[in-house]
């Protein structure tokens, strides 16, 4: 089952690149090419053509940017670079190293994405990322941990190559601004442009066929979009996207303010990450978190994969956890929480007796939370209370009357 609904959203999936290299990137984009080397390549492409309006038409080029290009008083854009590349026939591979810089950006190529370290990026991206519709305008990364920002930026220097950039406090969250060259990498392997709530996107195709680039990801997503909730016992990833209008209702839907609902899970990114898990063996469920109708009138719809039960949760801390350190301390202590204390023989059982007792003379029933709530205020186990129930129940003291519930079956005061 599970390789058959893996194995269908893999072919949903778009194809996308991963290896990315100068001539990949954005036409538009200006190009710092070493003195001597802009200067040869534009003086061969001269002398074939035979003169500089000749070369110009060739090319559709304007004249102008040829003779400046050629005395380097001038940086070409990439499409001219390929233009007259093609035009001597000298190979775009050779160029890489002769590329100075691009957008502000000192590049390493080819940007190789397929990595822990470029599946980590564009988790974050995905997340609490913007790449802008217009190419030639800056990435953000707004996540409101500066330790995420600080990590990013080291990621993104290893990958992409030597950049300046400040992160800054904005609204309500650090923002960083990244080259926008990053952002058209980016776009390649698998980010969408604009508002992600428009695009729906699929989970990069790569990471969803490389086992060995799950736990990056997820790492990277659950430390931007994902949370603990004690209460639960669980560690939630929450992810919204535009709906259709007509399918919801939407006369009964209040402006500004989320609803409740049962819809199925819509969400592309949010279903890969539910089966990345499963490819890690952690067992999760994906359940409705609520519609919203905005202001402009658009409504979007919340989902959030849950991750519930002491197994799953201890493997999630090894297979994946956080990188944000306030992250991992909670869920050190979630996890701790669930530790069995020993105690002498027959005292706990005892003990849970007693806290029974006590609530079935006030309600003529007593619930599986009463025993498991005084058991947390005691540093125990909440689940410790199923083993103590069921041994009561084994030995005939007490039986349920539904889930949760139980009464004595001989009780004296």
């Amino acid at each position: 089952m599970f390789e058959q609904s893996f194995k269908e959203y893999l072919d949903k999936s778009p194809d996308i690149k991963t290896v990315i290299n100068w001539y990949d990137l954005y036409d538009g984009h200006y190009v710092t090419l070493k003195r001597n080397f802009q200067k040869k390549l534009f003086s061969w492409a001269i002398k074939r053509a035979g003169s500089y309006s000749e070369l110009a038409r060739l090319v559709g080029v304007k004249r102008k940017t040829i003779s400046g290009c050629s005395r380097s008083l001038l940086r070409p854009k990439i499409e001219t670079i390929k233009k007259v590349a093609s035009f001597v026939n000298y190979a775009f591979d050779k160029i890489a190293n002769e590329i100075i810089a691009i957008s502000n950006l000192k590049p390493k190529f080819p940007f190789n994405l397929h990595t822990k370290e470029g599946a980590e990026i564009r988790a974050a991206f995905l997340s609490d990322g913007h790449i802008d519709k217009n190419p030639v305008k800056c990435p953000q990364y707004c996540p409101i941990e500066k330790e995420s920002h600080t990590r990013i930026l080291h990621l993104c220097r290893a990958v992409f190559g030597e950049f300046k950039a400040k992160t800054k406090w904005g609204h309500k969250s650090y923002v960083t601004r990244f080259p926008a060259v990053i952002g058209t990498a980016l776009h390649l392997s698998g980010v969408p442009r604009g508002d992600k709530r428009s695009a729906n996107c699929f989970l990069p195709k790569d990471i969803c066929a490389d086992k060995a680039l799950c736990g990056s990801y997820l790492r990277r997503a659950f430390d931007d979009e994902g949370d603990i909730n004690f209460n639960r016992r669980s560690i939630r990833l929450t992810r919204s996207i535009y709906i259709d209008q007509g399918k919801i209702y939407p006369d009964t839907i209040d402006e500004r303010k989320w609803f409740p609902s049962k819809l199925p899970n819509l969400n592309n990114l949010l279903m890969g990450e539910h089966l990345l898990l499963q490819e890690l063996g952690i067992k999760s469920k994906i359940v409705s978190a609520g519609i919203y109708r905005a202001k402009n009138g658009k409504m979007s719809a919340k989902w959030q994969i849950d991750i519930i039960q002491q197994d799953n949760l201890r493997k999630f801390a090894r297979e994946v956890n956080f990188n944000l350190s306030h992250k991992q301390e909670k869920l050190n202590e979630l996890l701790a929480s669930y530790k069995v204390h020993e105690r002498s023989k027959g005292e706990g059982q005892r003990h849970a007796l007693e806290i029974c007792t006590k609530a079935y003379k006030k309600k003529g029933y007593f619930k599986f939370g009463d025993l498991g709530k005084e058991l947390v205020l005691l540093g125990k186990s909440y689940d410790l209370a199923g083993r103590y129930l069921k041994t009561l129940e084994q030995k005939g003291m007490i039986r349920k009357i539904k889930r949760g519930y139980y009464v004595f079956t001989t009780f004296t005061n």
